[in-house]
């Protein structure tokens, strides 16, 4: 699958369409239903997202395709695992026509997600501790629920200090975890833990910007992991539900 601007492959797909194709159809019934039988019960596991950012992977060849092969997996899911399934959506599925579309996943799933990263949009111009990059989670948090009818999940933010200073990262984050919760998000997800380290190596040789995402560096909280913990700590005043 996808992930950080790389793509992983099997040689043995030989360039069928995940979606579509029988046999990769039944491969991937088999793996989630394998995977779901053993954990499906397991405290450990909150949820079953069924690919990362998928259509950069394979792109859709329509967004019936999609749906078809997301109603399919996530049935498969169902039968044998009590926790929530989602699928790791993205811009595209607001910019392209033929994306997972959120009314169809809407029909599926009981959470929505957006991956809102404003340096990969061009409606974020300019600074990114400014509007409209600080905003930008809140109105895809905002269009995906008008658009799915369910409860969206920021399920990947953030923005890597490779591109930007860590203080201007951590005012980011301030801003753009506020605007979430008032957006009504289900949960925030920043990408990611730490920086990476090997920069020699796929996808970061290529992606060079994609090491500098984490909240920690060699152990000690950056801007942005200081940011999420006093957003935390916040939230442990507030009447929420």
């Amino acid at each position: 699958g996808h992930m950080s601007g790389e793509n992983w492959d099997v040689p043995w797909r030989r360039d069928r369409c995940p979606y579509t194709d029988p046999d990769l159809l039944r491969a991937q019934l088999r793996l989630v239903a394998e995977l779901a039988g053993r954990y499906g019960r397991h405290p450990a596991v909150a949820a079953w997202d069924l690919a990362n950012e998928h259509d950069n992977f394979v792109p859709l060849p329509s967004a019936s395709a999609g749906w078809l092969w997301a109603h399919l997996l996530t049935r498969e899911i169902q039968h044998l695992a009590r926790q929530p399934v989602v699928l790791g959506t993205h811009i595209t599925s607001f910019t392209c026509r033929d994306a997972f579309r959120y009314p169809d996943l809407g029909q599926i799933h009981d959470l929505l997600c957006v991956h809102p990263y404003p340096m990969y949009s061009e409606l974020c111009p300019g600074r990114p501790s400014l509007p409209p990059s600080t905003l930008f989670p809140y109105f895809c948090l905002k269009l995906a629920r008008a658009l799915g009818g369910r409860p969206v999940l920021l399920e990947e933010f953030g923005l890597s200090t490779a591109v930007a200073g860590e203080e201007e990262v951590k005012a980011y984050f301030q801003t753009a975890l506020y605007s979430a919760l008032a957006a009504g998000c289900s949960g925030a997800l920043a990408w990611c833990f730490a920086d990476f380290k090997r920069t020699h190596r796929k996808p970061y040789a290529t992606v060079p910007h994609e090491i500098g995402f984490g909240l920690t560096r060699d152990g000690r909280p950056k801007g942005a992991g200081a940011a999420m913990a006093d957003f935390a700590a916040a939230l442990s005043y507030l009447p929420l539900s």
